[in-house]
């Protein structure tokens, strides 16, 4: 029999356990328009949503509330469904960067780390984190994206090179192990920022992907799926499943697409979004996300200083940043200048152009592309275009880094008109017809293609300098503007001559280096270079003696664990770089004009930009962003 005592004792720790599960409950707080589907019964409590230990973030300034959407516009689909969505303002990657570029913070992992002869790279998930769907997040996630996509030869032709080597080692649901083929002191950073879909996916959902896998789903099932979509091969099913406009697709971006239209995009906050701020309420703090497709930067431009749209990073020129300033109380926002790190005006000069031998082979000479670097008046294009607020230098490391030489800015950048005519009088590139342009040596006129992207107006203006100081010394120049994607093919397809295009970053190390990462990571100067070294000499055509040579101090920066050396080696493959002149760097460390509606709050007003891999404005702590209307 039970004595009294017990059962008082019962009651007692009965009552403690109801009190402590409702100050469990209590600990975080949710938007109303969840704790609707709650009551509705169509989600778990808030406390069974967020992972074990959620991220927690300190505002910028202040607490915020909920709800609200956030409106925004665009001028393509590029740029709302790669760029935004795919990392801008999707928050999807492990770590992401804070303001001033010097740290990464964990996201959904929980911590990384590596070895002492940096050769075992350890992945730690964070325990109870969830996809928009509400299936848990495990290691099986990473595997599939790895082994079944980036390794697959059908979805993924060449396999990404951070990847080739690695041996994976499943420790549990949580923890994955990179068993790497060298030392590799530098991985996290690949980890981090490298993607393994063309939607810039950094892991993917196993549990639906394999839906469309034929490795995981029988052959008549998979031809229903592609027959119901109108599409002819599993790959084309996979790969439009994987894309950011697919409102189907589950993941872990603080808002999720939920319609698409030609000229609209909405998204809602992702109710298992595993953040929380510093009193416990889940972000993000605003309910939707709402991106316009426009058809100009000026209607972007009008629109905004109308005060249309909340936030707007995109297709705002510097040239206007006066008009902007002086219309901010007209138009109830703010002007921000975020500080610039990157390469924002640079020339990728084709090496391994074949169409025409004679371009090809001039393309490949330094003394020509010397000559058309000593052609631009760099003070010129950036009083013009950039208002005087970027560095007119050739393509360098940041001033302060530790691989920064002060005869870098300066090599072949000088404005020079004379020097570059002298050049191309040595090539024996002279006018022999007295026609006003200089001959190639097979005796047509020499003239260059030069390409542009739509939609980049600096990049035209530039452009259209550029044209007349290198008309000015007898090379025939022909601008052609083409869309992002355009040009992207033309590139890709090795057939362009020369093309105006950026480096996303500039702060070493974070990209290794810029020139040393982008050169041979992106390869936009030498596609078939870099095919032949992606293939191990399988495609592509092998390269220079000194690309070579460069490729080879790359991968040893890659391995070198010592920071000293590994600097020597950076500034050894610089010194590579200005000897051949593969890319002409023009303008760099511009910054850039945001415009921030007065009913958007918590924005900083500085904050480092740039693309890869700080996903700007995901440094920006965009998730405590709020409306107060």
């Amino acid at each position: 029999m039970i004595s009294n005592r017990k059962i008082r004792i019962v009651c007692v720790l009965l009552c403690l356990w109801v009190l402590l599960s409702a100050i469990a409950g209590a600990a975080y707080n949710e938007s109303p328009m969840l704790k609707e589907r709650v009551l509705r019964g169509e989600l778990p409590p808030v406390t069974e949503r967020l992972p074990k230990e959620p991220v927690v973030i300190e505002p910028y300034s202040e607490i915020g509330q909920y709800g609200g959407t956030l409106r925004m516009a665009l001028t393509g689909r590029h740029y709302v469904f790669q760029s935004m969505l795919g990392g801008r303002i999707s928050d999807q990657d492990p770590y992401t960067w804070n303001r001033d570029a010097s740290e990464m913070r964990p996201n959904w992992v929980s911590e990384t780390t590596i070895s002492e002869d940096a050769k075992v790279f350890t992945v730690y998930l964070r325990e109870g984190i969830k996809w928009s769907d509400g299936v848990p997040v495990t290691v099986d996630d990473l595997l599939f994206g790895y082994q079944d996509v980036a390794f697959n030869p059908e979805l993924t032709p060449v396999a990404p090179t951070w990847l080739r080597g690695v041996e994976f080692k499943k420790i549990s649901d949580y923890v994955l192990e990179f068993h790497l083929p060298a030392p590799s002191p530098q991985f996290r950073r690949y980890f981090a920022g490298s993607f393994i879909t063309a939607a810039n996916d950094t892991i993917i959902a196993k549990h639906y992907y394999e839906r469309f896998h034929p490795k995981y789903v029988d052959a008549n099932e998979l031809a229903a799926a592609m027959k119901a979509e109108g599409i002819d091969t599993w790959q084309e099913l996979f790969e439009a499943k994987v894309q950011n406009d697919n409102p189907e697709k589950p993941v872990l971006k603080m808002w999720k697409v939920v319609s698409v239209s030609t000229d609209r995009v909405i998204a809602e906050r992702n109710p298992y979004y595993w953040k929380v701020d510093t009193e416990g309420n889940q972000l993000p703090y605003i309910d939707r996300l709402q991106m316009d497709i426009v058809n100009s930067d000026e209607v972007v431009t009008m629109r905004a200083m109308a005060g249309e749209y909340d936030f707007t990073i995109f297709h705002i020129s510097l040239a206007d940043y006066p008009t902007l300033v002086s219309g901010e109380d007209r138009g109830g926002y703010r002007t921000f200048l975020w500080e610039g790190v990157e390469a924002d005006l640079y020339i990728n000069v084709n090496q391994t152009y074949e169409e025409d031998t004679v371009i090809g082979d001039l393309l490949r000479k330094a003394e020509f592309k010397q000559a058309l670097s000593y052609a631009i008046d760099r003070d010129e294009i950036n009083e013009l275009v950039y208002m005087g607020t970027g560095k007119p230098i050739s393509l360098s490391p940041l001033e302060g880094t530790s691989i920064y030489k002060p005869d870098y800015p300066n090599m072949h950048s000088e404005y020079n008109p004379s020097k570059a005519k002298a050049l191309l009088d040595e090539l024996g590139l002279i006018d022999r017809d007295g026609d006003g342009w200089r001959d190639r040596p097979d005796g047509q006129m020499l003239r260059l293609d030069l390409l542009a992207t739509s939609g980049w107006d600096s990049h035209i203006q530039a452009g259209e300098l550029m044209k007349s100081y290198w008309d000015s010394i007898g090379i025939n120049t022909r601008l052609e503007v083409y869309s992002f994607e355009r040009r992207d093919q033309l590139e890709n397809a090795n057939r362009f001559q020369a093309s105006i295009w950026k480096i996303s970053n500039m702060v070493y190390p974070t990209n290794l280096g810029t020139a040393v990462h982008n050169l041979f990571c992106e390869g936009s100067f030498a596609p078939l270079w870099t095919d032949w070294i992606a293939t191990d000499g399988e495609q592509g055509k092998e390269p220079s003696a000194d690309y070579l040579a460069a490729n080879d101090v790359f991968q040893e920066i890659l391995k070198e664990i010592d920071p000293g050396r590994r600097d020597k080696l950076a500034r050894d493959f610089w010194e590579i770089y200005y000897r051949n002149l593969w890319t002409i760097g023009v303008v760099q460390q511009v910054p850039r004009p945001i415009v921030v509606h007065n009913r958007l709050k918590n924005v900083p007003e500085r904050v480092v930009n740039s693309w890869d891999p700080l996903k700007t404005p995901s440094n920006a702590d965009h998730a405590m962003w709020y409306i107060a209307d």
